[in-house]
């Protein structure tokens, strides 16, 4: 049975820490909401390790990505249908938030053409800023091994080189610090740059 103070020095014992819990609780609750709002996108899959070439003829290793949020999607530069479209609007958000720290990282699915030449020819007809932006292009292997088999997308075949349209993924993949992909973003949603902004400050914040 709970005993009832009898006088005041009594009751100040039980009113004080009564007093600091109901201080102290909806802080922890506030910060616990918080956090699992920040956090309530699932861990989808890990992203795959790959060491591939940039546009600018440098190896470019997952490992550069490690510790830092990054975005990745899939192009080629002779692409005429989704292609330009999905660099447009990348660029756009570069452009719109310069000090954003996501690093953009594109792969081509034609690197028999996707050259570290052509990627820098393109980079300059896109007018890009490449300050966290890698194109990159690789063995054709080794390519479809990280698009496919890592990051779990589609890739068609390349046959001959009249072929305009390689079926490729039409999204952006959203990864975190840990590597793991915690949200897909297609680039024909309504309100692109407003989702993407959305996630980044809900997801990497």
């Amino acid at each position: 049975m709970m005993k009832i103070p009898k006088t005041y020095d009594e009751a100040k014992k039980w009113i004080r820490p009564i007093f600091i819990i109901m201080i102290i609780l909806p802080i922890v609750l506030i910060f616990f909401a918080i956090n699992m709002r920040k956090n309530s996108l699932p861990e989808l899959f890990k992203a795959p390790s790959f060491d591939l070439i940039n546009q600018n003829e440098k190896q470019f290793s997952s490992k550069t990505l490690a510790g830092k949020y990054w975005a990745v999607n899939f192009f080629f530069t002779k692409c005429t249908s989704v292609c330009p479209m999905q660099i447009s609007k990348l660029k756009n958000f570069k452009d719109k938030y310069p000090d954003i720290e996501l690093e953009f990282i594109s792969i081509t699915v034609d690197p028999q053409y996707d050259n570290p030449k052509r990627l820098k020819e393109y980079i300059q007809e896109m007018s890009i800023i490449e300050e966290r932006w890698n194109f990159l292009t690789g063995e054709e292997s080794d390519i479809r091994n990280v698009i496919v088999n890592g990051f779990k997308s589609g890739m068609d075949e390349v046959e001959n080189d009249g072929l305009f349209d390689i079926a490729h993924a039409n999204y952006l993949l959203l990864i975190d610090k840990e590597n793991y992909v915690r949200a897909i973003v297609r680039f024909d949603e309504k309100n692109f740059e407003q989702k993407l902004i959305s996630l980044y400050q809900n997801i990497f914040n």
